[in-house]
């Protein structure tokens, strides 16, 4: 067996980036299909989904299903891809993107997103869903992660995204 496998093999699951503080720790999750997560939230935001799914609140939701393309940006954040693809029982979907914190190429993703695909609905789920959640759902969902004690959660986020008025020169 190569090493590569032999090591990927020993990791634990999830595995846990070294740097990482808090619940940003990425790795794949046994109890998710083994689909690699890029952070704690967002594994247990899909463990949430999973609930909503089990109570035919959606029909279904997909981990970065699919990149918007940003057509006529010619540089900077070209591209976006909601960590979650959510499609309800009527049909309609919605794309949710976990933030723990909104920093300024996040900020663009989203005014871009508003701009260039203004049909579809972004819902931002940031630290204060996470904050409700470990008091209220998180003790009902099995393999909930929690921070590590000592550790820092991220910042709060703002989670309301407004469009820009056209400025010269693109979004």
């Amino acid at each position: 067996m190569p090493k590569a496998a032999l090591r990927a093999a020993a990791m634990p699951a999830p595995t846990r980036n070294p740097r990482a503080r808090g619940v940003s720790n990425g790795g794949r999750r046994a109890d998710l299909e083994n689909v690699y997560f890029r952070s704690a939230w967002e594994a247990n935001y899909a463990r949430y989904l999973n609930l909503l799914k089990r109570q035919n609140g959606i029909v279904r939701w997909e981990y970065e299903a699919h990149t918007f393309v940003f057509e006529k940006i010619s540089r900077g954040n070209r591209t976006y891809t909601p960590d979650f693809k959510v499609t309800y029982p009527d049909g309609h979907i919605e794309w949710h993107e976990v933030k723990g914190w909104m920093d300024q190429p996040s900020k663009t993703r989203l005014a871009r997103m508003a701009r260039y695909f203004p049909t579809e609905k972004v819902v931002v789920i940031g630290a204060g869903w996470f904050k409700a959640a470990a008091k209220g759902v998180a003790h009902v969902i099995p393999g909930w992660e929690r921070p590590r004690s000592g550790a820092r959660a991220p910042r709060a986020t703002t989670t309301r995204v407004r469009a820009r008025t056209k400025r010269a020169g693109g979004a």
